[in-house]
């Protein structure tokens, strides 16, 4: 006989979430301590009885712990949890019962802690989903100093990331959040604010005025004052400098965003900027194998494909953008159209166009327009897009979401590393040791023992007397020990080695500084970069190479020369800016569109 079926879901969900509460076989017991108790004696005591079937059956850790017998808990039906609140504990388990889960956001973020130590998968996605449509920039920083007590990664940087982007309402009111968290919130080319509108909300954290000597601080969080205050320098010394640069008066407060987001980075280049955005801002590049049939296809100028005004065809191949001037911390990837399960792809990303990290790449089923791709982030920021269609035609544009930044016009990153030094010593080295009294120099190279790093070590070495007579610190660094570095100087150059060196060599073997700057790449070798920084502490010019392109030495003495030139021209009441191809001796320009045509005149 045939079989029938009805039933009704929903009424048995409704029916067993009634019944939490009403009895069981297993004891849930909170131990939490009293508030107000300073010592910790006294403890607060909750109990939850509830079935150890509903337990297991949801979690693989209390499967374990209740049907073993190595675990005491499963012997007594009970266990005990002392490191999250009876609160959170509820809602876990009321959630066992229900499917649901419904709390403030902040206490969610604990019920998600708890869902991760218990292995409950589908409760952890229900509350990182919760959490993310919870999230908004009034509550973002107490969500992130929570997300971070509770070590939940994710959480933790979506709500950086709101922060960043909406600084502004984010940091209306001075966050109670460790020192260290807000220095991660304020790191320059990160967050998403003009350094005029950022110095207005930290000064009005300190009570809107400047403090006398011996007064105490008037804001919430006096432990915050010495991060307040170096920032508020940092920006005021910001200011002279684009102020003497620009010829204006200090107080006419020159705009400086060193960062900004974009929901669709290409698109913005190409509307927003009044400069060339091929060539310039923007460098596209095409696969080969493809170029014929792409050019057939698209057109159109291949600024409106690259810049996506206009979807662009693709087919079995790809396209890849590069943007000199930029660095991209990415947030997100999505198509602007429909994309059809039929074509796969792949989304690249990189820091210099040699070593790829995979960020994205195809599920074969449809994917609906401006819906977020599943993102497999970068471990630093990028310069380098690029997209591979491997089967199919692609018809489509790629929308890249995230922040803007530069690392020119920022505080250099400090670090202390061991270096074998000229005389082949080891010595400690810190660069913010040399502020205040030297420029510095700072090379990084991939290897020691490698080919054309031993030919531009050799130059940085021979030129020893051109920094000199600069005020220069040249400081060259690798992934190497300092014992490698020695060994490298003291083999002869016939047979591979670099001989004396006339300046440190320093030991990143953590790769910190390397990841700081920028310029580590997924192999775990650095880039060829150079980073001059003036006596400050500000990087003023940055430049990198992929692996196998020697740098021009002659050309960082150039840069040098016209940093140096520029100071002493604004030091002088005269403020002159350095064009194209200066060198050393020749003219220079006003900043001022008279002083422009002025210099085309002369030439």
């Amino acid at each position: 006989m045939a079989k029938a079926m009805a039933g009704d879901a929903a009424f048995a969900a409704g029916i067993l979430k009634d019944c939490f509460g009403r009895g069981g076989d297993f004891t849930v017991m909170v131990e939490q301590p009293q508030a107000g108790d300073s010592c910790g004696s006294a403890v607060k005591r909750v109990e939850f009885r509830v079935w150890s079937l509903l337990l297991t059956r949801w979690s693989a850790v209390f499967d374990t712990m209740i049907n073993s017998e190595r675990f005491v808990e499963g012997q007594a039906s009970q266990v005990v949890i002392t490191d999250f609140s009876s609160e959170a504990v509820e809602i876990f388990l009321r959630f066992l019962y229900s499917g649901i889960v419904e709390a403030p956001v902040d206490t969610l973020v604990e019920v998600c802690s708890m869902a991760d130590k218990y292995q409950v998968t589908r409760l952890h996605e229900l509350c990182t989903e919760a959490f993310e449509k919870g999230l908004n920039p009034e509550n973002a920083c107490q969500l992130f100093s929570c997300a971070d007590r509770f070590q939940l990664a994710d959480l933790r940087r979506m709500a950086l990331e709101k922060i960043w982007i909406n600084a502004k309402v984010a940091l209306k009111e001075c966050p109670s959040i460790h020192p260290e968290l807000l220095e991660e919130i304020l790191a320059p080319g990160l967050i998403c604010i003009s350094d005029p509108d950022l110095r207005v909300i930290l000064q009005r954290w300190c009570g809107g005025r400047k403090r006398k000597a011996g007064e105490e601080a008037t804001f919430s969080g006096p432990s915050l004052q010495p991060i307040i205050d170096r920032h508020l320098e940092r920006m005021t010394d910001a200011a002279a400098r684009m102020s003497a640069a620009f010829a204006v008066e200090e107080d006419a407060e020159l705009t400086q965003v060193l960062s900004y987001y974009s929901v669709d980075v290409f698109q913005d280049m190409l509307n927003s900027d009044p400069l060339p955005v091929l060539g310039y801002c923007l460098n596209v590049f095409l696969d080969r194998k493809c170029a014929d049939w792409f050019c057939e296809r698209n057109p159109g100028p291949l600024e409106e494909y690259a810049g996506n005004q206009k979807p662009l065809s693709l087919n079995q191949g790809s396209i890849s953008w590069m943007l000199p001037h930029d660095s991209v911390y990415l947030m997100g990837l999505s198509f602007a159209l429909d994309m059809p399960g039929n074509v796969r792809y792949k989304v690249c990303c990189s820091e210099d166009g040699a070593s790829w990290h995979l960020a994205a790449e195809s599920r074969r089923s449809k994917i609906q327009a401006n819906t977020a791709l599943c993102l497999n982030r970068p471990p630093h920021l990028v310069k380098w897009f690029k997209l591979e269609v491997l089967e199919g035609d692609f018809h489509n544009s790629l929308r890249v979401r995230g922040s803007l930044s530069t690392l020119v016009q920022q505080p250099a990153p400090n670090f202390k590393l061991m270096a074998c030094m000229p005389d082949d010593s080891f010595k400690e080295v810190e660069l913010a040791g040399y502020r205040g009294k030297k420029y510095v120099v700072l090379y990084t190279y991939p290897a020691d023992f490698t080919f054309v790093c031993a030919s531009e070590l050799v130059a940085f070495s021979k030129l020893q007397k051109e920094f000199d007579d600069r005020g220069v610190e040249v400081l060259g660094l690798s992934i190497d020990t300092e014992h490698v570095h020695k060994a490298w100087k003291n083999t002869p150059q016939d047979k591979g080695g670099i001989g004396p060196i006339s300046h440190p060599l320093l030991a990143d073997v953590k790769k910190e500084v390397s990841d700081a700057y920028g310029c580590l790449l997924d192999n775990g070798l650095a880039l060829r970069a150079v980073y001059i920084i003036d006596k400050d502490g500000v990087v003023r010019s940055e430049m990198k190479n992929d692996l196998p392109l020697g740098r021009n030495v002659e050309e960082v003495l150039r840069i040098l020369d016209a940093l140096q030139f520029h100071e002493k021209s604004v030091k002088d009441g005269n403020p002159m800016v350095c064009p194209a191809m200066w060198k050393k001796g020749a003219k220079a320009m006003k900043p001022t569109t008279e002083g422009v045509a002025e210099y085309f005149k002369g030439k």
